[in-house]
């Protein structure tokens, strides 16, 4: 079995999921958002992972990966720790009795496990990386605590407990480290067999403004149980490796440590050399692939190693624009291997970019590779290192199966670049390209310099989706980019905008010779960090003014900015040296030199809190273009610790549009937690009235756990900034009497003014709009303002992509207007709470009128409403018998639907009915071809959903016409899964969905239904050309 944590952003929620190997079967561990760092539990199928908590703390939690049984917290430790490591102990009996833990976690200055959240330990307020000399003990410090995990002995059902923590710096008296960069699993190893700690750390008396080097320190463990060791051989002993950084740390059995060392320090992007140190108390150390010149015979530079064995390692490189795996022997030693020996996963290109590998237990020459690539999210694989097999684990990737991303999509080109070198370069076209045509161009560039576009999903420039607007996305890896050889890397030195210009404009020259289909009369320049500041020195060349906009992202406009920066070293390296030694090489390079050529529109983005690069680099590239009469906008985001702050809708703001509406003086409390009860209904929406007051009672998701949501009522007049946790326990408690109520666990709580507030317009000119938050505020209470600003998000959002695609008119952006502006009032407690439960649930509205909520109603069905949301029913699949909801094959992805409710299929009439259909809208007049693109799938647009009613085994497939089952997708198969019946299902009952909705099973009826899964429309199969009619209300033709 893997474990795998999915997980978006760290505010967004996650699951842990177990997923046996050899077969399809995964499951959810805990779908608790905060749970983070699976590890398994010696060789059990037991499985240990971290969940932080509102106060700071952190419990660990076990549980059996089979869910055999309930979880349980193993111990909870003060503050936040991260990057969980779990092993055996040495010189213990080898059966999981006892093992060994140890995690990542900042100390207070007296070395005890530093509480964001615990005031008694302010810390020094906050600056930039690169402290003050002599300041640094006021500030936490990154650093290791260890400790052990220890059950009754051979009791494989018995539970863990766990040790107090141990400050592993203070244990071993290293005195002024910390841990080197971020906290991440880059920065700690330890063999899970052997009495080992391997670190790598920064001296903190050097200044790491402009200082990069590090050290590597290896623990020999006596014990981990905190206890002070008894002989002196156990302590710490520290390899200062070859000059500069040290990363990747990596032990085997026999106790040898791999490393990633740098030579030159203060010099980041330096190549990373591999250095096998086999004894810590000597130093003895040999660097893998050294050649007499110093240069190393190795031209590329690896990026992460692993040991798959006591005597092979797995490198990880960065390799022509992807992060690729190879195998290196190392049985013969002491003779030197040389990069002829290294093996290469090959199988494994096709996936993409490698992004981690893990050893399988028990499985010596197998181990788990993940793998992601710009058309497909992380992607599981079992490599098998002998036979270079390559087998994934699922058939397709987010991406591949979500938005139909296909890797036909992407393409590469290489073109002579400065002093005639080979640059490379990536193309994604859109998944609808049609090669016949033209379209807009968009040269992305890279920060760096010293980095690279690789094949991989990006989450901030996620090159696939620019693609998806309409643009061929070129992105070209230009000198100084790393992946091509350490010399091209270097040769940015002393040449800081000059080589890479050199080669985008050779670039562009390419694309305009060779690249039919790209539409350079229309192109952007894009670029981030290092690209932005690039963007700036092209806007002031004549590679500028071939485009017809630029945007940069966190770009520099003047050099000297760099000197405020929280890091010069890479500036320093780059111009050789500072700009008081070597000022021409600072004027030369320098945008603000030749800012009176800038002539091209630009939009500036920048981070108002960005260390690298002040935001008043933005402020001066505005001013510089406004100065000139070049159209500019400035947009300049706010740091995510801003977000609880109040704020105002700057937009709405600007348009002049006023908040409507009052509060009172009605208080509630809400609280998210796990309760201890011997209430019955607690697992029931329900609610309490009684002298004390009233709760209303709502069941949480996750139902191992127990979550529950309670808001309780509070006196009136009570100021919400005066409400305390243990006042809203106590006020539940009195609620209750005389049933109890404790609570083990209090996930999130807060209390609020009863309320609502309304924008007084949505929009300007049907070309502005407001969404969310900024157009309506509401109560906690009944989910509306998440629920209707989720609704009111996506609501504009599938309008806008149809009108800026060209699929639909301007004319249905006005719809937003009555889908927004309805107005709700007050209601007595008790019914407020059962008419709310639909938004409690999920999300309820009706929608007016308009466009696309026609009046064409040819046929009246019981239980659905145009204007609302479709009910859904259990219905069964044609083509294999499986159940489904009718809402979970209703995909939120843009797409329209006809549902064809077809009635009883083995009645003649109402088969002659659904061929007529079939033919229409097959038909070249029909809406499907009339208003899809003819290079798009013919579902792309409009799918059509047959439901029939009766014994689906008494029909045939080829009695229903093929337009139901069109050639679809990526292989251009038939898709068999547009085909449903309301049937009896094998082992889930019936669902009696034409009797739910209201549907005569002898007339059948037409629903059409929005992107948003709302009835648009209900016609009666007889009168089907009033489905082009209601499209020809929006749509534009593509004939």
């Amino acid at each position: 079995m893997a474990t795998r944590t999915i997980r978006s952003t760290p505010d967004e929620s996650a699951q842990i999921r177990v997923r046996e190997i050899n077969s399809p079967r995964s499951w959810a561990i805990t779908d608790n958002p905060h749970a983070n760092y699976p590890r398994w539990l010696g060789h059990s199928e037991q499985l240990i992972w971290l969940e932080a908590m509102d106060n700071g703390y952190t419990r660990f939690v076990v549980r059996d990966a089979r869910l055999r049984s309930a979880h349980y917290v193993v111990g909870t430790v003060s503050g936040p720790v991260q990057n969980l490591k779990v092993g055996s102990i040495a010189f213990r009996e080898d059966c999981d009795d006892d093992l060994s833990f140890a995690v990542v976690g900042q100390a207070n200055p007296d070395g005890t496990l530093f509480n964001p959240t615990d005031r008694t330990h302010v810390p020094f307020p906050s600056q930039p990386q690169n402290t003050v000399p002599g300041q640094s003990a006021h500030r936490p410090k990154n650093v290791i605590w260890f400790g052990e995990l220890v059950r009754p002995s051979q009791t494989p059902e018995g539970q863990y407990t766990m040790t107090p923590m141990t400050n592993l710096m203070e244990y071993f008296k290293l005195g002024d480290i910390e841990l080197d960069g971020s906290i991440d699993e880059d920065s700690l190893d330890f063999f899970k067999d052997t009495y080992h700690i391997a670190f790598v750390a920064k001296d903190l008396e050097s200044d790491p403004s402009t200082h990069t080097n590090s050290s590597c320190y290896l623990c020999l463990m006596m014990g981990w149980a905190g206890s002070p060791p008894t002989d002196e051989y156990y302590h710490a002993w520290r390899y200062r490796g070859l000059g500069g950084t040290i990363c990747s740390p990596a032990i085997n059995a026999g106790g040898t440590v791999a490393l990633l060392c740098k030579k030159e320090d203060g010099y980041a992007a330096d190549k990373n050399r591999i250095v096998l140190v086999t004894n810590f108390q000597t130093g003895e150390s040999r660097e893998i692939f050294a050649s007499a010149d110093g240069k190393g015979q190795w031209n590329l530079s690896p990026s992460a190693i692993s040991f798959a064995s006591t005597e092979s390692l797995l490198i990880q490189v960065n390799q022509d624009g992807r992060q690729v795996l190879y195998q290196l022997n190392l049985k013969s030693w002491p003779n030197q291997p040389t990069p002829a020996d290294l093996k290469l996963f090959d199988g494994l290109i096709p996936f993409g970019s490698v992004l981690d590998v893990t050893t399988l237990p028990g499985k010596a020459e197998q181990v788990l590779v993940s793998c992601d690539s710009f058309v497909h999210s992380r992607q599981l694989i079992i490599q098998d290192l002998p036979a270079q097999v390559s087998r994934p684990l699922l058939p397709s990737a987010l991406g591949q199966e979500t938005f139909g991303l296909t890797e036909r999509q992407v393409d590469q080109i290489w073109f002579l670049g400065d002093e005639q070198r080979q640059i490379h370069a990536w193309v994604i076209r859109p998944s609808y390209f049609n090669p016949k045509q033209k379209y807009p161009l968009l040269y992305i560039i890279h920060d760096g310099p010293q980095d690279s576009w690789r094949q991989s999903w990006d989450m901030r420039y996620h090159l696939a989706l620019f693609a998806e607007h309409g643009y061929i996305v070129v992105a070209p890896n230009p000198t100084g980019s790393t992946g091509y050889g350490h010399e091209f890397t270097d040769a940015v030195h002393g040449s800081w905008a000059g080589k890479p210009y050199s080669d985008l404009e050779n670039g562009f020259d390419y694309i305009c010779q060779s690249l039919e289909y790209v539409d350079t009369e229309r192109a952007v320049a894009l670029g981030l960090g290092y690209g932005g500041y690039m963007v700036n020195w092209i806007q002031g060349h004549n590679l500028g003014r071939r485009f017809k906009a630029v945007i940069s992202d966190n770009g520099t406009f003047n050099l000297l900015s760099h000197l405020a920066s929280s890091t010069q070293h890479s500036i320093l390296h780059g111009l050789g040296g500072p700009p008081w030694l070597n000022p021409e090489e600072w004027r030369k390079w320098d945008p603000a030199q030749h800012a009176g050529n800038w002539k091209t529109p630009q939009l500036i983005i920048h981070g108002e809190f960005n260390h690298q690069h002040p935001v008043s680099e933005a402020l001066a590239a505005f001013n510089t273009l406004n100065l000139q009469s070049v159209k500019t906008e400035l947009l300049c985001s706010l740091p995510r610790t801003m977000k609880n702050m109040t704020y105002i809708s700057v937009v709405r703001k600007a348009l002049g549009y006023k908040m409507i509406g009052d509060s009172s003086d009605a208080v509630w409390g809400v609280m998210d937690m796990v309760p201890r009860t011997n209430f019955p209904d607690i697992r029931k929406k329900s609610t309490l009235r009684s002298k004390a007051g009233n709760i209303l009672i709502i069941p949480r998701e996750g139902e191992n756990i127990n979550l529950t949501r309670f808001y309780i009522e509070l006196a009136p007049g009570i100021n919400p900034k005066d409400v305390t946790l243990e006042s809203l326990q106590e006020q539940a408690q009195a609620i209750f009497h005389p049933y109890k109520v404790d609570f083990a666990e209090t996930v999130w709580w807060s209390a609020y003014s009863i309320g609502q507030r309304q924008a007084d317009c949505f929009h300007r000119d049907h070309r502005v709009f407001l969404a969310g938050d900024a157009c309506h505020t509401h109560s906690p209470k009944a989910g509306q303002g998440m629920n209707v600003s989720l609704q009111d998000g996506y609501n504009i959002g599938w309008k806008l992509g149809e009108v800026l695609t060209g699929l639909a008119t301007p004319s249905l952006l006005e719809t937003y207007l009555f889908s927004s502006g309805a107005k709700t009032t007050p209601a007595e407690f008790q019914r407020g709470f059962i008419q709310s439960g639909k938004y409690t649930a999920g999300l309820i509205a009706k929608y007016e009128v308009s466009l696309i909520t026609a009046s064409i109603e040819s046929t009246q069905l019981a239980n659905v409403v145009v204007g609302m949301r479709l009910p859904s029913a259990q219905v069964v699949r044609f083509c294999d018998s499986k159940p489904q909801q009718l809402m979970k094959f209703l995909k939120s992805d843009g797409r329209w639907r006809i549902m064809v409710f077809a009635g009883d299929l083995t009645i003649a009439d109402n088969r002659s009915k659904l061929n007529s259909l079939g033919e229409y809208l097959s038909s070249p007049q029909g809406p499907i071809h009339t208003f899809t693109p003819s290079s798009r799938d013919v579902d792309s647009l409009i799918e059509t959903i047959v439901v029939g009613h009766g014994t689906r085994h008494d029909v045939e497939l080829e009695q229903i016409p093929e337009h139901f089952y069109p050639v679809t997708g990526q292989n251009q198969t038939r898709d068999l899964h547009k085909i449903y019946y309301d049937d009896k299902s094998y082992n889930e009952g019936h669902g009696h969905a034409y009797q739910f909705l209201g549907i005569d099973p002898l007339q059948g009826a037409l629903i059409i239904v929005r992107p948003d899964q709302y009835v648009s429309a209900m016609v009666s199969i007889n009168d089907y050309p009033q489905i082009g009619k209601f499209f020809g209300g929006f749509l534009k033709s593509q004939l």
